[in-house]
Order: C-alpha cells, then sequence, then structure tokens
C-alpha cells in the first residue's frame, strides 16, 4: 500500500457505566494471526470478564475486517467497536473491549455508545501513525545552501528525517514517488543544480498526523 492510517502503539481505555466496565485494548497488526493471539491473550488475562468483543482490520495484500459481539446482542458491540476504526480510517489493528457487567441492563442504544466509547479510548491512548511508501533520499550541499534548501523543504511539505553536518550538509528526506520529477526541478531551481540528490529503495515509513517523521517500519 503506498498509505495508510495504524496505531502509533498499543493503547488501553476505560469506561465505566451504570456500574459496568468497559477496558478497550488497542494493539497495532500485521497479521490475522497476531490478531487472534492478542485476543486470546486478553481472555486470559481478564477470564473474570463476561465478554471480549473486538475488531480488527488488516490490509496486507487482502482488505479483512473481522468483529465479535461475543455474546452481547446482535450488532451491539463488535459493529460499534469496527466503526472506531472505520470512521478513523485505521487499518493494520485490533480493537477488543472486555466488560465486567455491574449488574444493570443497558439496552441496545446503551451497549452501543459504552462500547463504541471505550472503543475510541483505547485509540486515543494509542495514538494514530501514517504509513506511507517513500523513497529514501539525501540531499548534500554547501553549508551557504543549507538554509535556503530546509526552508524549501519545510514550506513544501517535505518529509525531513535529520540533518548532518560534516564536510558538507546532507538532509535526509523521504519523498513520495510521484513528488520525484517535480522535486528535483524544484531543487535545481533554487540552487542552480549545486544540489546532490541521492536516491534508495522505497520504504515504509511512519509519520504523525501532523507530518513529523517517526521510524522506518521493520
Amino acid at each position: 500500500m503506498e498509505f495508510y492510517k495504524t496505531l502509533l502503539k498499543a493503547g488501553t481505555g476505560c469506561h465505566e457505566e451504570k456500574r459496568s466496565r468497559f477496558v478497550s485494548t488497542a494493539s497495532p497488526i500485521s497479521t490475522e494471526e497476531q490478531a487472534l493471539a492478542i485476543l486470546r491473550e486478553i481472555r486470559t488475562n481478564g477470564w473474570d470478564a463476561r465478554h471480549h468483543a473486538y475488531a480488527y482490520a488488516l490490509d496486507d495484500g487482502t482488505s479483512i475486517r473481522r468483529f465479535s459481539d461475543d455474546g452481547e446482542p446482535s450488532g451491539t458491540a463488535g459493529v460499534p467497536i469496527l466503526e472506531v476504526l472505520n470512521k478513523q480510517g485505521i487499518t493494520n489493528a485490533i480493537l477488543v473491549v472486555s466488560r465486567w457487567f455491574g449488574g444493570v441492563l443497558l439496552g441496545a442504544s446503551g451497549l452501543l455508545r459504552a462500547y463504541g466509547h471505550a472503543a475510541s479510548l483505547g485509540v486515543e491512548d494509542a495514538g494514530i501513525m501514517v504509513v506511507r511508501s517513500c523513497l529514501e533520499t539525501v540531499l548534500s550541499m554547501e553549508y551557504t545552501l543549507s538554509g535556503k534548501v530546509a526552508h524549501h523543504l519545510s514550506a513544501g511539505g517535505y518529509l525531513t528525517a535529520g540533518t548532518d553536518y560534516a564536510a558538507d550538509v546532507r538532509i535526509r528526506l523521504y519523498l513520495e514517488p510521484e513528488r520525484r520529477d517535480r522535486f528535483e526541478h524544484e531543487i535545481a531551481d533554487l540552487t542552480a543544480a549545486r544540489v546532490e540528490i541521492q536516491y534508495a529503495d522505497l520504504k515504509s515509513v511512519a509519520f504523525s498526523e501532523s507530518g513529523t517523521f517517526l521510524r522506518v517500519m521493520t
């Protein structure tokens, strides 16, 4: 995939409604087997919970969407959990909401609200990152050009990943392939073609939703 959103890390959330406790666990995943392993672990650790409703989404060559109400009335638990993923465009992630029953029936609308809210809290705690397929790119230049180039990259929304200072200045960035031709023309015009541009292979690169470089995905 050229672009997708997933969870930054594992996260949890807790919501109480009419003495029932809803605890969510949000985790990034890369395979369906990993999702099921996380679910088994949560069920083992939370053996005293009445329900472990869940949803997960995967896009690893196939588009997989799974959810379960785990004994709650049909459509009142797994569906609102999956909707949290769908609304934010999150994939390669699993959300599990465990319920400890408090003795008061919530009704269909109450369950929808409680499961959806708990799932949202888990995502909020985990955070969201954007993963793009990018060319690993290094710009090499004289010190006198570095300020001008750095300003241009920032103003143009290019995704920089650091600067090294040695005999010359090297700015590392990750460039979407579709921007390559335009980028080369911009840098050549800006610097009278005095900047060397080197490319490496395409990599999956994670950024915050605001565009801050986070890490190269393994």
